[in-house]
């Protein structure tokens, strides 16, 4: 106890373990105090608001008093707030978006050398900005770093000192140049202001009491300011979670204790819990991390929590609250969910628990995510963009434009067709004789082209700031209040960040042109925050466990217990690496901290989360991620599982089981979704229970079910209208042998394809514009070599280099002709030139190096079934006449098509088809995937009388032939030549192929079971196969590749 001024001098550490009663303890302190003079005389400290609220009802109600304490109870920030404000500090805090434009452009300025690379990259501004605040919260000024760099320098290697001397540099222009030249403090900053006034002024000196409630650890900024304290006020008090004997949780906070217990003399008070019987929560607080921990037996005060997907652990979590709401009397507000970073898992909870009818509280939230901002930000990315097509329809579609979202999907059809891709001009005229929708274009984009005129306009920040405001008049609000809230809360966060803008251009005294202000807001938008107003008080908290500052609550849910998640992955500083900072300290008067050696304070954390719950605590985890990867459970968990006797209670909900038994839903949307289940799968277990809910049901609303069991007794997918049935019955028409193709892979898209004529929007160039460039280009090719060398000229005789060029000259020909490819961008269009021309030469190379001597090309496109028609490619051997196929019992099938290719010797033809892409596998023509080839081989016999010596697909990506030989032909290949009676038989079972096909066709069958679901299908969205079947399928085609390699490798 030291005396100062006549004063008696005081500091008191208050320890303990949870709930010990540290805070009683400190609000017991403050009153002894007379109230009205608390505001003059008294600080309680807190590190977080959210601390501050339940500190300032505590002690109201402790004091029988009501009203308003002020500045009483408040966080560290504030009070040095406080005191910059007493002092009539002239220098001016600036914003954290002000903060990030100053950073950016001081980046843009500075001749960099060791960071001109990274500094192109996004995020470098943010982290930049993040170990400035470091280095000032740990009170290293940028004299105090460049000294300390030059001191180093013979510790540190080359490439250090140059990165440590740009940061210093960096530092040092901030600070001087810019913040103190003009009279600014950053957030930051203003301690450091605050420790020099009260260098200068007794402000101190007038408190009578201080007390730091709820601090773990305190910056090197806090504990300048108790140094600073303790020789001025009477009385400080200092609590801090602590037991004395167990580093493995409470080594972070030994430091701080030690620093503490260092300040005058200071003495410590150790409060002690009263001994009660244990709780598992209880015993797990007093144990957790102990090497050689107590076991005892397990209750419900401690649950794990494994949902098979994040989606099942929240929905899980939601059911726990409802319980404990009901059946506990718990409030939403004694409720929290705790995570290591919050926000990872804030987006999904809102939605569950939306969709649940549980209350929570949003605290702050991304201002990307609105709607509001996401449409401003459209339009921003819309004139800087070239008006590029998805933009365009963003706008469109935007809840908050006075569109019509009908008109707009059927306008972005058109435009696709058109092969309309961006250009304001175009958006403006009318596309065709039959667009109706160019008036409606002209009133909802009409507004963004007038915001791109007045910007073009525009000379500085003010007027841009006029030009956004015109353009956002005109979005409206939806009128249910959720939306308007979150609307107004965005539009007044936007404000805010366009008067920040404002400011910036003003403290920078150079004028912004519109580029740079659209992009500052673009970057402002991205990081900044909002908080809905007129939030309900009793609602389920979400907190990271940063923030939990010393707040308990009845029940925890600690979420996202996965390795590298809690703990974090520890990971050093790019700025400043923990080396770097060890060769610093030793120069530095505050050390900096080091990254690596955290697992203790991660430990802390989690002992922290574990502490907040009085009462039910449930650590959580999903099994695995949205793509059905496992995750690995937290090692934590093991932790917890060994402080007891058997096992932790525990509730799991695996991928398998997403619909849950009726007895355990908890909101009548899920019991409604459970009931239909069991119901539509009976024989099933819970058949009883479900049948006394449908019951129930049916006295309350008789009509709820019957629409949706009438889609679930009968989940075969059949056609039943007789009309369809007798038009397919009846149809004689001739088929394509792609038809048969796409319905022996999947008959659902045969159905939509071929019956409901459906079709893709294919604006993109793909695979099937490639193909068909390169299908023209070859087919022109070999026909002009035909008539320039006769009908017996071979590829392998040709000049290839000569040959090559011929059909670049053919494909720049081709390539102008195609309105696809003309309307994508220059950079585009031109690396697809370079790719067509690369296929071209390896395909040519391949042929004219290694394709057989004895083939002569001689037919191209010989088409068969179907008439000519002009603008299409068709040999003159083509014919009419369908290929028919009959069966023994008179079913006969007509198929039309056209052979790209033949070749041909003295004993016969090789039919040849073109493929981009697509591989062969015998599998496949088992499976009736693959029969155009074998198709064409017996047209080529039947129709054209040329004895088929074999089916090829030739790949045009790439030089690989590969189908069925017939061995007497003399073709050299690899595998797959067979004797000509194999080759018939092939031949036989295509047919039939062919018939059971047609057959199926014309009976209407289209089950909803395709052969292989592809990654990518047109049809995806109004297929009912679902997600987990298509594993299961892809599993068991791996399988059949792998034992057919094994077979054809034997």
């Amino acid at each position: 106890m030291l005396w100062m001024g006549g004063r008696e001098l005081a500091v008191e550490l208050v320890t303990g373990d949870v709930g010990s009663g540290k805070t009683t303890y400190a609000v017991q302190r403050i009153l002894r105090y007379d109230p009205i003079r608390w505001n003059r005389e008294v600080r309680y400290v807190v590190p977080t608001v959210e601390m501050a609220r339940q500190v300032e009802n505590c002690i109201m109600d402790q004091a029988g008093i009501s009203g308003i304490l002020g500045n009483v109870v408040t966080t560290f920030y504030n009070l040095t707030r406080e005191f910059i404000s007493r002092a009539g500090f002239a220098s001016q805090l600036i914003s954290d978006i002000q903060k990030s434009v100053m950073l950016q452009n001081l980046v843009e300025q500075a001749n960099l050398d060791y960071f001109k690379r990274a500094s192109e990259f996004p995020g470098f501004v943010d982290a930049l900005g993040e170990i400035i605040g470091e280095l000032k919260i740990s009170l290293v000024k940028p004299d105090e770093l460049d000294e300390a760099i030059k001191r180093a320098s013979r510790e540190l290697t080359p490439a250090s000192s140059r990165k440590l001397q740009e940061l210093s540099r960096l530092y040092w222009q901030y600070q001087k140049e810019i913040l103190e030249a003009n009279a600014l403090h950053d957030r930051e900053g203003l301690m450091w202001r605050a420790l020099e006034v009260l260098e200068n002024e007794n402000y101190l000196s007038e408190l009578k009491c201080i007390v730091f409630d709820g601090f773990n650890d305190l910056q090197p900024v806090q504990r300048e300011f108790l140094q600073k304290a303790s020789k001025d006020v009477s009385e400080i008090l200092v609590t801090l979670t602590y037991s004395e004997g167990r580093p493995e949780v409470f080594k972070p906070v030994e430091d701080t204790r030690k620093f503490v217990l260092e300040l005058n003399e200071t003495s410590e008070t150790v409060l002690k819990q009263q001994e009660q019987p244990q709780t598992a929560i209880e015993h797990l607080r007093s144990n957790i991390f102990s090497r050689e921990p107590a076991r005892i037996s397990s209750d419900a005060s401690v649950t794990i929590i494994e949902g098979g997907t994040p989606g099942i652990e929240i929905e899980l979590i939601g059911d726990e609250i409802r319980r404990l709401t009901r059946d506990q009397r718990l409030k939403y507000g004694d409720i929290a969910i705790v995570a290591r970073q919050i926000e990872t898992y804030r987006a999904r909870i809102e939605r569950e628990f939306i969709y649940s009818g549980i209350p929570v509280e949003p605290g702050r939230q991304n201002l990307a995510e609105t709607a509001y901002a996401k449409l401003l930000v459209t339009c921003i990315d819309l004139i800087t963009g070239g008006w590029r097509r998805a933009d365009v329809f963003r706008i469109l579609k935007s809840e908050l434009m006075d569109s019509d979202l009908a008109a707009a999907c059927k306008m972005e059809v058109d435009a696709k067709q058109a092969g309309i891709l961006q250009g304001r001009d175009n958006w403006f005229k009318q596309w065709e004789e039959s667009d109706t929708m160019l008036a409606l274009r002209k009133k909802v984009l009409g507004p963004v082209a007038e915001f791109e005129k007045e910007l073009q306009k525009a000379k500085g920040v003010e007027e841009c700031i006029n030009a956004v405001k015109k353009l956002t008049a005109v979005f409206r609000q939806k009128s249910d209040d959720e939306s308007q809230a979150q609307f107004s809360s965005a539009a007044r966060a936007v404000e805010g960040i366009l008067q920040d803008l404002l400011q910036t251009e003003r403290l920078l005294r150079r004028k912004l042109n519109p580029t740079q202000f659209l992009g500052l807001l673009k970057s402002s938008i991205s990081r900044d925050t909002y908080r809905l107003r007129g939030k309900t008080q009793d609602a389920v908290k979400m907190l990271s466990v940063t923030g939990l500052g010393g707040q308990k609550f009845r029940a925890v849910f600690v979420v996202g217990m996965l390795e590298k998640v809690f703990p974090r992955q520890i990971q050093e500083e790019s700025f400043l690496r923990d080396r770097e900072r060890r060769v610093l300290n030793r120069y530095l008067l505050h050390p900096l901290r080091e990254r690596l050696p955290q697992q203790g304070t991660e430990r802390h954390l989690f002992f922290s989360a574990a502490a907040a719950a009085r009462e039910k605590l449930y650590l959580t985890y999903p099994a695995a991620d949205e793509t059905a990867t496992d995750s690995l459970p937290s090692f934590y968990l093991d932790e917890v599982r060994k402080l007891f006797n058997g096992n932790v209670v525990t509730i799991r909900r695996d991928v398998t089981d997403m619909i849950p038994p009726v007895e355990k839903v908890e909101t009548i949307a899920r019991l409604e979704r459970s009931v239909v289940y069991r119901l539509s799968h009976i024989p099933c277990e819970q058949a009883d229970t479900a049948l006394a809910a449908y019951n129930s049901f049916l006295e309350s609303q008789p009509s709820r079910f019957n629409p949706v069991f009438q889609n679930c007794w009968d989940k075969e997918a059949v056609i039943t209208c007789r009309k369809i049935l007798n038009h397919l019955a009846n149809d004689n028409r001739a088929y394509q042998c792609t038809e048969l193709e796409s319905y022996a892979a999947c008959p659902f898209m045969h159905f939509c394809q071929r019956i409901l004529g459906l079709e893709a929007i294919r604006d993109k160039v793909g695979a099937l514009d490639i193909g068909g460039i390169l299908h023209k280009v070859l087919y022109r090719l070999l026909t002009e070599l035909q008539a320039k060398h006769g009908n017996d000229f071979n590829l392998r005789i040709l000049d290839r280099v000569q040959t090559i060029n011929s059909a670049f000259e053919i494909l720049q020909e081709e390539i102008e002709k195609n309105s696809k490819l003309l309307h994508l961008p220059a950079h585009e269009l031109e690396l697809q030139r370079h790719t067509l021309r690369m296929y071209l030469k390896r395909y040519l190379t391949g042929e004219i190096e290694h394709g057989p001597e004895q083939l002569i090309p001689a037919y191209f496109e010989l088409e068969f079934g179907s008439p000519p028609m002009p603008d299409r490619n068709r040999d003159p051997h083509s014919t009419d006449k369908p290929l028919e196929i009959t069966n023994e019992n008179g079913c006969k099938v007509k198929i039309r098509g056209k052979i790209d290719r033949v070749d041909v010797c003295s004993d016969g033809g090789l039919v040849i088809d073109y493929k981009f892409k697509k591989s062969n596998k015998i599998t496949d023509f088992e499976k009736g995937l693959t029969l155009q080839a074998m198709v064409y081989a017996l047209a080529l016999e039947q129709l054209f009388d040329i004895n088929a010596l074999g089916a090829e697909y030739r790949l045009l990506s790439k030089w690989e032939p590969d189908g069925y030989y017939v061995d007497a032909s003399g073709i050299k290949k690899k595998n797959r030549t067979m004797s000509e009676q194999d080759f018939d038989a092939m031949l036989k079972q295509c047919k039939q192929f062919i018939i059971s096909i047609a057959e199926d066709i014309r009976a209407g069958k289209i089950p909803v079971a395709p052969k292989d679901c592809k990654d990518y299908c047109s049809f995806k969205c109004v297929c009912r196969t679902d997600d987990y079947s298509q594993i299961l399928q892809k599993a068991a085609l791996v399988k059949d590749d792998a034992e057919e390699d094994a077979n054809e490798h034997a």
